[in-house]
C-alpha cells in the first residue's frame, strides 16, 4: 500500500529504475525508512524494503541512496553502508564499510572530525585513496579533489554574559566559560587528493556540500545593500556566474541541489531550474 501523505526524502536513478525513500511508521510499529522503486518507463511503484531507523534523534536517517546494478545502496547518517536487491529482501552491510558514508558509489569514506571523506574506499574493488593533508587544514574531499581552509585557533578571554541590570547570567547551573576559541582563516583552497595542483578559492568560500563535478562551488558574494548573492564559482576558469537566486518576501532562499553530479537543480519563484554543469566549457 502506498502512503499518499508521505514525501520522498531522497531520490536516485540508474539502470532503468528510480528509487526513493520516505520515513514511515505504522500504528504500534517502529519508524522505518521505506525504500520504493518504479521503472523509468513507468509502472506501479512497489516497496523494496523497510530500513529500521531506531532512535532517529541519535542515529539519524539514511542518505547516499544509489542504484548499483540490481541493488540499492544507502548509508546510515551515523555511518554504515548497506545494500539490498531491487527485487526486495533484507539490507546487508557492505564489507569493510561498517563506519562509512556514500560519497559517489562505489567510493565510500569516513568522517574524521573536520576532514570529511579524506579517506576513501572503493567498496567494489577494495582500492583505497587517502588525501594528502597538512596540519591545521579542514577539508571536504571528493573522489579527485579536496576543498578546504587552513586555519589557526587561539583562545581568548571573554566577559560573562549579563542581564540588563548587570547581573551575571549563568549557563545552566554553572558559570559560563570565561574563554573561547577564535578561528582565523589563513587561506581557502582546492587541490588534487595527492596534494598537487592547489588553487586559491574566493574569500567567501565556506566548507559545505559537495562541488558539482568537483569543479563548481557555491559561493556567496556581496550584492546591493546588505544582500548576499549566491554564485557558481568555476575553479577551472576562476569565473563566477550569478544563478539568479534571490531571497523571497520572507527572506528565504532556494538552495541548489545536486551534490557531485552534473545536474544542479534550484527553484526560483514557482519554477524549477535544471543546470547541466557538464555543458559548461
Amino acid at each position: 500500500m502506498i502512503d499518499r501523505q508521505a514525501t520522498a526524502d531522497d531520490v536516485a536513478a540508474g539502470g532503468g529504475n528510480i528509487v526513493w525513500w520516505a520515513s514511515y511508521k505504522e500504528a504500534g510499529g517502529p519508524r522505518v525508512a521505506r525504500i520504493w522503486t518504479v521503472p523509468v518507463a513507468g509502472g506501479r511503484p512497489r516497496p523494496v524494503t523497510d530500513v529500521p531507523l531506531g532512535n532517529v534523534m541519535k542515529e539519524g536517517h539514511i542518505n547516499g541512496l544509489t542504484v548499483a546494478g540490481s541493488d540499492v545502496v544507502f548509508a546510515y547518517e551515523k555511518g554504515g553502508v548497506y545494500r539490498v536487491p531491487l527485487s526486495g529482501g533484507r539490507p546487508q552491510p557492505v564489507k569493510g564499510a561498517e563506519r562509512h558514508h556514500v560519497l559517489q558509489w562505489p567510493w565510500v569514506g569516513v568522517h574524521h572530525g573536520k576532514a570529511i571523506f579524506s579517506e576513501l574506499l572503493n567498496a567494489e574493488t577494495g582500492e583505497r585513496r587517502d588525501a594528502v593533508l597538512n596540519a591545521g587544514e579542514e577539508v571536504r574531499c571528493g573522489v579527485e579533489r579536496c576543498a578546504g581552509m587552513a586555519v589557526r585557533y587561539r583562545t581568548v578571554k571573554v566577559e560573562p554574559p549579563r542581564d540588563r541590570s548587570g547581573k551575571e547570567i549563568k549557563c545552566g547551573t554553572r558559570r559560563c566559560p570565561d574563554t573561547e576559541r577564535v578561528q582565523t582563516v589563513l587561506r581557502r583552497f582546492v587541490r588534487d587528493r595527492d596534494g598537487s595542483g592547489e588553487r586559491e578559492l574566493p574569500t567567501d568560500f565556506q566548507i559545505g556540500d559537495d562541488a558539482g563535478l568537483e569543479r563548481f562551488f557555491k559561493v556567496h558574494v556581496p550584492g546591493p545593500g546588505d544582500q548576499r548573492i549566491l554564485t557558481l564559482y568555476d575553479v577551472d576558469t576562476g569565473r563566477s556566474a550569478d544563478l539568479g537566486i534571490r531571497p523571497d518576501a520572507k527572506r528565504r532562499t532556494g538552495i541548489p541541489d545536486g551534490g557531485l553530479d552534473r545536474l544542479m537543480t534550484y527553484p526560483i519563484k514557482n519554477e524549477m531550474y535544471v543546470l547541466d554543469l557538464a555543458a559548461i566549457k
